[in-house]
């Protein structure tokens, strides 16, 4: 069964207004504004080797999701169409590919919850959701896997094809202090997804679950 994983979320609301006793005062109005706070229990499935893992999609703030995707645009730009003239840039270039080719065949797949996708579709004025490609540290780093795993951050898109409540300025984007843009969070972003690491879960877990992608990796699992 899925497994108990707690998420609370805090929005704004309407809150019934009561004394110490629990009773209502009289003669005022009991109907305050007031916080909801909501607690989420559990996935809607369950992963071998994660069954202590968190929600599979979290939400997440704009300066993260930025944050997440510029690791792996950092890197892809050590990898350039140029060809390298120095030692130095041959063994950058290098480790640059080595780097991505260790990401991909590493991060196989990666696995998002329901919960996520629903509450970004339904924002409103959302129409789809978009995937950017990125890279974040792998929580569950064993001996020879690698450091960075392949995922990517979602939002919601509107009837215009854009990112949902989001404008870009370039004033902010050139503005940068510390790799930091500073951007407001305007709609829900999400990510820390399952990463599906087959070596970690084992190889007869990994070919009960990953079934479409045991056909096409090389070496199956």
């Amino acid at each position: 069964m899925p497994q108990q994983n707690k998420m609370k979320w805090d929005t704004p609301g309407k809150v019934l207004e009561v004394d110490a006793s629990g009773k209502l005062s009289p003669g005022t109005n009991p109907v305050k504004d007031g916080g909801i706070a909501i607690t989420e229990l559990g996935n809607s499935f369950m992963l071998p080797g994660f069954e202590d893992a968190a929600i599979a999609g979290i939400p997440i703030n704009a300066n993260l999701a930025v944050y997440l995707i510029k690791r792996l645009y950092e890197k892809m730009n050590l990898i350039s169409t140029k060809t390298p003239e120095t030692k130095t840039e041959v063994e950058e270039m290098a480790a640059a590919v080595s780097w991505l080719i260790s990401l991909f065949q590493n991060s196989r797949a990666i696995t998002m919850d329901k919960n996520a996708l629903l509450k970004t579709i339904s924002q409103p004025g959302c129409e789809g959701v978009r995937f950017y490609p990125c890279t974040k540290p792998n929580e569950i780093t064993e001996a020879g896997e690698p450091e960075d795993i392949f995922s990517f951050v979602t939002v919601g898109v509107d009837k215009d094809g854009k990112d949902l409540g989001y404008v870009y300025e370039k004033d902010s984007a050139d503005k940068i202090v510390d790799n930091i843009f500073n951007v407001a969070t305007q709609s829900l972003l999400s990510e820390y997804t399952y990463p599906p690491p087959p070596k970690i879960i084992g190889k007869a877990a990994a070919e009960s679950t990953y079934i479409i992608g045991g056909y096409g990796w090389e070496n199956n699992f």
